[in-house]
């Protein structure tokens, strides 16, 4: 079938537009990601280009997944071997490559739970300060600190030690890091700018003639850096996709002049842009094109709806958090009642970082019912999932390199159920940093060397990990044993619960799509232990974004991606767009990020605000303010607050 079938005109010219570095600038519903996967099609039939030699890089690990199924789906084998990955795993397997001196060797990035647990748990003992001044959800701990200066760049600029505003921290890390051999998630990107800026002869390990890039809005000054550095290395033009109007990631420093600077940045550079959006309504349009338009600086554009359907959009008030929960719930079983798929019902929250609002309605739903997905308040899946990824870790280390992975070796001394206390790991670690050794290596040292221990216990440290050891040489694949059935074997040696195993077959299905026919089974292992971390990460936490029957109720910044014909955008208040004490910068972030939260509805749109919120939740948006008002940037807009009940007294529910 032709490259160009199926497409709206605006869409085909977009996807074969001439060859050189293009910027695509496609609002809300235009169908990007559906172009990018074209574009790469238009590149292979056209200009007879191997898909070997283009790289797509996401920002998500989900963007990523969805595009090798589009790939898959249109060109079969041909879009299979098209390399596509988030941006952070693309620089680890290019780290991997490359080998280089700037972090620990043999290369082992810290996942989340590692991070919470034994990192900052660790360094804020040492420190003898509080968990959140080490790091925190607003990003201002010192490790959130060290993870800005890599995003901005801050860290190249002459006397950036010396000028670290907390030299104590930044000593304890690094003895930290050489006791268990770890690299920050946070680094890779910078870790391989560092590499290409040192090594003039480095390429990249895959020939790439071209990169397209999603979501170019979202990339920080690092990000940005590499990209260009990897494009003028290897030679490859760029085709990269996103809108200004939906940045919404400056907690990781990501702005939209990247963006919006693409023509000035690369030579003979062009924009092409897509403003005819088939998912919105025209009321959908309407309020969320008035909203944005009030954003000061920004460069104009439209959005014109192109659906055969129509759309209404309505304003929900609630007295108090409770009426929020109880009233979403009933609006949702209202329509669900009347034939609409739960999946394509949309639940958005601002600010609910312990989730106790997403468990409210969730609750309520489940007192009619429903069910629900909460991606991003549904943490682990239970620890024996963390321990099946280390003992994974472990084994391969050891298979591969003859290498002991002391963090994954701490990690396990934490989860597995050995009778070894907090007293007695704190002081093994004591003893490590002050002989500068190994985590392992230490434990053998004390074993043979008691008395520099200091107190008893020592010998069933190095028992239990012994005992670890022995286990994770066991989860190697045996010769005569199938991909599948060795994942089967691991999984069952741990005692995987059936929700922990739907992250595991995620993984194991990626590997099966990436890896060709004929490759060696210890590739397929290793690529199924680097899947499956990335699967953990939070670049990765919200696979799959919704689940068939039920409900999803996520976050704005989880929104990316989401759409459904019933969306309910609740904490549409004042106090939280924009909240006190707001910048202009920050006051133009959130309305976008209420623009990307509106653009998700298809046929129904409703925006809510509470009138008063106590507990805990009057604390949401940073500052107790208990009465709640609308937010001003729709207050204007003319819409009149329903109640639910009279509102469903007047519905007629089933939705066209």
């Amino acid at each position: 079938m032709p490259w160009d079938d199926d497409l709206w005109e605006e869409q085909r010219i977009a996807s074969g537009y001439a060859r050189g570095n293009r910027v695509l600038l496609a609002g809300p519903g235009t169908g990007k990601t559906f172009v990018l996967v074209r574009r790469i099609e238009y590149l292979i039939s056209e200009h007879d280009i191997d898909p070997h030699r283009i790289t797509a890089l996401t920002f998500t690990r989900a963007a990523a997944a969805e595009m090798r199924d589009r790939l898959q789906a249109r060109l079969g084998e041909r879009g299979a071997r098209v390399k596509v990955s988030t941006l952070h795993s693309y620089a680890l397997r290019e780290l991997l490559k490359a080998g280089g001196e700037e972090f620990p060797q043999p290369l082992r990035v810290v996942g989340d739970w590692e991070e919470r647990w034994v990192v900052v748990e660790e360094l804020a003992r040492l420190l003898d300060r509080r968990v959140r001044e080490i790091s925190n959800e607003r990003g201002t701990g010192a490790l959130d600190r060290l993870a800005d200066d890599w995003d901005t760049l801050a860290i190249d600029d002459h006397g950036w030690e010396e000028g670290f505003a907390d030299p104590q921290f930044l000593s304890a890390w690094r003895a930290h890091r050489e006791v268990y051999g770890y690299t920050l998630r946070s680094e890779l990107v910078y870790q391989l700018l560092v590499e290409l800026r040192a090594s003039p002869a480095f390429r990249p390990r895959a020939q790439t003639d071209v990169y397209v890039v999603d979501e170019y809005q979202d990339l920080n000054r690092c990000d940005l850096n590499a990209i260009a550095m990897l494009a003028d290395r290897t030679g490859a033009e760029l085709f990269v996709a996103g809108e200004d109007d939906q940045s919404i990631y400056s907690f990781r420093h990501a702005h939209p002049s990247g963006i919006r600077n693409f023509v000035n940045e690369f030579a003979d550079a062009e924009r092409i842009t897509m403003s005819e959006c088939h998912r919105c309504g025209e009321d959908v349009v309407d309020i969320s094109s008035w909203l944005i338009e009030q954003e000061i600086g920004r460069e104009p554009k439209d959005l014109v709806s192109r659906t055969p359907w129509e759309s209404e959009v309505h304003l929900l008030r609630f007295s108090n958090q409770q009426e929020e929960a109880q009233h979403t719930a009933r609006l949702l079983h209202h329509y669900i009642d009347a034939g609409l798929e739960p999946h394509e019902a949309l639940v958005l929250v601002r600010s609910d970082p312990q989730g106790r609002l997403q468990h409210a309605i969730d609750e309520q739903l489940a007192a009619r019912g429903h069910r629900a997905y909460l991606p991003r308040v549904a943490g682990s899946v239970g620890d024996e999932i963390q321990v099946l990824l280390e003992y994974l870790l472990l084994s391969d280390d050891l298979a591969e390199n003859n290498h002991i992975d002391d963090l994954a070796v701490r990690s396990l001394l934490e989860l597995e159920d050995n009778g070894i206390g907090d007293a007695r790991l704190r002081a093994v670690l004591d003893r490590c940093l002050g002989a500068r050794t190994r985590y392992v290596a230490g434990i053998d040292h004390l074993r043979r060397n008691p008395s520099e221990f200091g107190s008893t216990g020592i010998e069933g440290v190095a028992q239990a990990v012994q005992e670890i050891i022995d286990k994770a040489r066991g989860f190697a694949q045996r010769d005569d044993e199938a991909f599948e059935d060795w994942v089967d074997r691991v999984c069952a040696a741990v005692g995987i619960e059936a929700e922990a195993r739907r992250v595991i077959d995620a993984a194991a299905e990626q590997v099966s799509a990436q890896v060709e026919e004929g490759a060696q089974k210890e590739e397929a292992r290793i690529n199924f232990t680097q899947e499956f971390i990335a699967s953990m990460t939070k670049l990765g936490d919200t696979l799959p974004a919704q689940l068939p029957d039920h409900v999803t109720i996520t976050t704005m910044h989880g929104a990316k991606g989401l759409s459904a014909h019933v969306v309910v955008v609740l904490q549409a208040e004042d106090e939280l767009f924009p909240g006190q004490d707001t910048d202009e910068a920050e006051a133009n972030e959130l309305r976008r990020l209420l623009y990307v939260s509106l653009t998700r509805a298809r046929k129904r749109l409703f925006v809510a605000a509470c009138e008063h919120r106590t507990g805990p939740q009057a604390f949401a948006g940073g500052h107790q303010a208990p009465d709640r008002h609308l937010t001003r940037f729709l207050q204007d807009y003319g819409l009149t607050a329903e109640p639910v009940p009279a509102f469903l007294a007047s519905d007629p529910a089933p939705i066209p």
